[in-house]
């Protein structure tokens, strides 16, 4: 997990950082309703819920950011397919056009 964060810092480390403090959140409310709560989490997530251990976390915010990110990602591969498929219909003509019409 370390050698990820080193090589894609701006796209891991946000999302293991929102993913760490929702989980800890998740526990946080686990414990307050439970006398006994076992958490069972990835090896990669343990020092980011230690981290953010006992702090006030925005669940509502961080789920907002998620939905956000999710309707971007959504919106970017739409746009990347209209453009590939256009792109294809596109170089299908031409290259039809100049089959039948070189002389």
């Amino acid at each position: 997990m370390d050698e990820l964060k080193e090589s894609m810092p701006s796209a891991l480390v946000p999302l293991l950082t929102e993913r760490d403090m929702y989980l800890c959140s998740s526990l946080d409310i686990c414990c307050k309703r439970h006398a006994v709560v076992v958490g069972v989490v990835g090896a990669g997530h343990v020092n980011g819920i230690t981290k953010h251990w006992g702090e006030p976390i925005d669940r509502a915010a961080l789920v907002a950011t998620t939905t956000a990110k999710k309707e971007q990602s959504s919106s970017v591969l739409t746009t990347t397919s209209i453009v590939l498929t256009a792109t294809a219909v596109i170089g299908t003509v031409v290259w039809w056009y100049l089959r039948h019409h070189r002389k």
